[in-house]
């Protein structure tokens, strides 16, 4: 599993976990999800997780079934968090990536799924402010 291999990995400042746009629903995140931190907190309990979900694909705006399949995976990811939180782990967070785009977001992808620069820039834009907070710098 993943988790077991980035777990290894020296010095780990903040783990960001953004796999929304390969997970196929929201039953599948509520299953893996949790498997895959508690595998990482076995052997890296303090540092820092910050769950994303996916940013707005052009489609999710006009497809309502898209749309709403997009709201269900963010919903599970935070409340992935939340349990995870109440459970006692200080160091878990979670941002909605939906919003990172900006109200232009069908600008930032060049097929209706894949970031441009211009997208790709929104979204560290938006990311930047978050991982200063969390790591206090």
């Amino acid at each position: 599993m993943l988790a077991l291999a980035i777990r290894e990995i020296e010095r780990t400042n903040l783990l960001i976990i953004e796999t929304d746009g390969n997970c196929p629903d929201a039953a599948w995140i509520l299953e893996k999800y949790p498997k895959f931190i508690q595998l990482y907190r076995e052997r890296l309990p303090s540092t820092p997780i910050l769950v994303v979900s996916r940013v707005t694909r052009p489609q999710a705006a006009i497809v309502s079934e898209q749309f709403k399949k997009l709201r269900d995976k963010a919903d599970a990811q935070r409340r992935i968090v939340d349990e995870c939180a109440k459970k006692g782990d200080k160091n878990i967070y979670f941002r909605d990536g939906r919003d990172f785009l900006g109200d232009d977001f069908h600008e930032c992808t060049v097929d209706i799924g894949h970031l441009t620069d211009l997208g790709f820039m929104r979204m560290a834009n938006s990311l930047q402010p978050i991982i200063e907070e969390i790591l206090g710098i």
